[in-house]
């Protein structure tokens, strides 16, 4: 009987697991606060400075860790990609600011890796361990559709 009740924990733990590690492409993340956009004279780089929360009300558990930028091809193979430097602006807030070719606009976008509440697990003899985050979820924003934050 406890070896049931032991593979269900496991079972139940790893569905969870599953379930709470996902790569989701929202039309608005709500990590996003704000975004300018300009374009210099005489280049062809545009400029974005985004403005993001660390953390949310509807997910207060959760909190932003970090921020890729990414190219990706037409068939959706990864060509690049490299994390962003998030300069702390305020309590629970952070600026990243990056220059992006407009050809290049198009195709490329940026990952929000949010890390989600640490996780528990059953050690020997029924103690229970806290462990390391149990994954990191992704939200992918293609960088075409950061015009809509600043509006």
């Amino acid at each position: 009987m406890i070896k049931k009740v032991i593979i269900f924990l496991v079972l139940a733990l790893s569905v969870f697991k599953a379930a709470a590690c996902e790569s989701t492409k929202p039309e608005r993340s709500e990590y996003i606060v704000d975004v300018n956009r300009y374009s210099h004279p005489g280049e062809s780089c545009t400029s974005y400075t985004v403005l993001f929360s660390k953390r949310t009300p509807k997910t207060p558990n959760n909190f932003l860790t970090g921020v890729r930028i990414g190219l990706v091809s037409e068939s959706d193979k990864e060509l690049f990609s490299s994390n962003l430097v998030l300069i702390e602006e305020a309590e629970d807030q952070f600026v990243a600011s990056f220059c992006i070719n407009e050809l290049l606009v198009k195709a490329s976008y940026i990952e929000l890796i949010i890390s989600l509440p640490q996780s528990l697990e059953l050690g020997e003899r029924g103690t229970i361990k806290v462990g390391g985050f149990a994954c990191m979820e992704r939200e992918t924003i293609f960088i075409k559709n950061l015009h809509s934050y600043s509006e």
